[in-house]
């Protein structure tokens, strides 16, 4: 009874937290929802703090997994078809699930004030290897010579900067024909290469 308890808890905290955020989510409102007295919730959890960050530890934990399944389908592979995975799959994976992905926009860009830097070490951690990854395999496209060399800060910044706006377009309209997620791809692939990324496309 205990687990299910928790569950329900976390499960509707995650829920509000994403929709209201952290200040306008009350402990109040949770324990009502899951059918509770508010005293009930601090059996499992010392406080909304501490709630929070398992909603977050477990949010990162659900990003690990996706991230490292993306990577798996697509290790030992082209530089090609392991950016499309990074790129395109990644978009694929988390338009479809605009609850989650309104929590990690609400982490990154409204944590509550006095718990920032601790979301934020943990959040650089949990994005390290995928990071290191990203660069690694934008390294190996640049020493390829399948990927123009115009400095892997740049090339990085612009592959995040893409990826997270077409991910917010498809979180703003869910109608958005999927299609674009390859084209906007292919267009992103032939800018960084020129004629050496067209012509490996190609084969």
């Amino acid at each position: 009874m205990s687990i299910r308890t928790v569950d329900k808890i976390t499960k509707l905290a995650r829920s509000l937290f994403a929709e209201r955020g952290y200040e306008a989510t009350a402990m109040n409102d949770i324990a009502e929802g899951v059918g509770i007295k508010k005293p009930a919730i601090y059996t499992y959890f010392a406080g909304k703090d501490e709630l929070f960050l398992a909603v977050f530890r477990q949010l990162a934990q659900e990003y690990r997994e996706k991230m490292d399944t993306l990577w798996d389908r697509v290790r030992g592979k082209s530089v090609q078809e392991r950016l499309s995975a990074m790129f395109a799959g990644y978009i694929r994976v988390f338009a479809g699930q605009p609850e989650s992905s309104m929590l990690w926009n609400r982490v990154l860009l409204y944590p509550p004030a006095h718990l920032k830097e601790q979301l934020w070490a943990e959040l650089l951690e949990t994005e390290r290897p995928f990071a290191e990854r990203l660069r690694q395999t934008l390294a190996d496209g640049v020493n390829e010579g399948i990927i123009k060399a115009d400095g892997l800060h740049e090339l990085e910044l612009s592959f995040r900067s893409l990826r997270e706006g077409l991910l917010m377009a498809y979180l703003i309209n869910p109608e958005l024909d999927a299609a674009k997620i390859e084209r906007v791809w292919h267009h992103f692939w032939n800018g960084i290469g020129g004629q050496a990324a067209k012509q490996e496309g190609e084969v």
